[in-house]
């Protein structure tokens, strides 16, 4: 049985036991950074991974957003203030900080920040999953920083981005635009006007898309170090392979117990997460991947197109709801 204290009617002295930080100690395994952007799948494969026995969860602990929150405030206590809550690049002072808030969060010395979602005798957590949707240009500074295994989830632009238009939410891209160290680094004179007037005079559907490029840019580009690149499309396609293979790359035990959850939708999952692990149930795969293609006009098309081709970002082609073979981890 999976029990979460976040959404059990429970007397709040009980939630504040489940939480404590005394509960924590760490074990032998590294603990695991997921990265991905909004509505990327992040929350399916995070809720997946944290299945793990003795596996602490702390979703998206660079969320600067939810202030009023008791994590929101824990967050803004440590944590330097960024634009849009967009953790892009860090000063010597801005490094300092998030090191300390890192390694408090990662000893499990911070209440409201985590918590374990399947509850087994003992109730002791060893090890913790941080699923982070806002500071994947950081990727890099934090396998140097930490002793920590990373993942990567990248998905389709096209539908990540009617996604985000669906939930209306804002555009983040004017962060990375305003960053000279990221400008510097990653784009050129060409890409950083035409960004911007995307920005000016583009469409909501072209801001988003803008938005996944800056977003994904680094990760899928020029990334450096040991990262296990995941896709969307591979994980809702072909569970059965890619889930021992994330298992085994994470040193996660329970792989068949992992296996069971995705076949069966807990109660506490969002909608979304429900529909697609009901849709990979019935063999229903392709749909849950590919439905966006029916959703968009030929002209989006070509609007992303030549946005992806702005960025030279060639992970993903507009006609098609596949991956790159590249990015392909298991064998058809």
């Amino acid at each position: 049985m999976i029990l979460n204290p976040k959404n059990l009617r429970i007397p709040g002295t009980l939630k504040r036991f489940f939480y404590y930080p005394s509960l924590y100690s760490q074990g032998q395994h590294k603990n695991i950074f997921l990265f991905s952007s909004r509505r990327g799948g992040s929350t399916l494969l995070a809720q997946l991974i944290s299945y793990q026995q003795g596996m602490r969860y702390v979703d998206q602990p660079f969320d600067l957003f939810q202030s009023h929150t008791k994590a929101g405030k824990t967050k803004l206590h440590y944590l330097p203030a960024v634009p849009n809550s967009q953790f892009i690049t860090l000063s010597s002072e801005e490094e300092s900080l998030v090191k300390e808030y890192v390694s408090l969060l990662l000893k499990g010395k911070l209440k409201y920040l985590g918590g374990l979602e399947r509850f087994q005798f003992p109730f002791l957590a060893n090890r913790t999953l941080l699923k982070i949707c806002n500071a994947s240009p950081l990727i890099d500074w934090f396998n140097a920083n930490f002793n920590i295994l990373t993942c990567y989830l990248v998905r389709h632009p096209i539908p990540q981005s009617l996604s985000v238009m669906k939930n209306h939410w804002g555009i983040t891209a004017e962060a990375y635009l305003n960053n000279k160290s990221f400008i510097n680094s990653f784009l050129n004179h060409e890409q950083v006007n035409q960004a911007h007037q995307i920005i000016n005079e583009g469409t909501y559907f072209q801001q988003a898309i803008l938005n996944w490029c800056l977003e994904n840019l680094f990760p899928l580009k020029y990334c450096s170090s040991d990262v296990l690149k995941i896709t969307y499309e591979e994980l809702v396609l072909n569970p059965t392979n890619l889930i021992p293979l994330i298992s085994n790359k994470l040193n996660i035990q329970d792989g068949q117990e992992i296996m069971k959850r995705i076949e069966k939708p807990s109660r506490s999952s969002k909608l979304s997460e429900q529909k697609t692990r009901k849709a990979i149930l019935e063999g229903d795969k392709k749909k849950i991947v590919s439905r966006w293609m029916k959703q968009v006009s030929a002209e989006q098309l070509n609007e992303a197109k030549v946005i992806l081709e702005l960025f030279e970002i060639f992970a993903y082609k507009t006609d098609d709801y596949l991956p790159a073979p590249q990015l392909l981890l298991c064998q058809k």
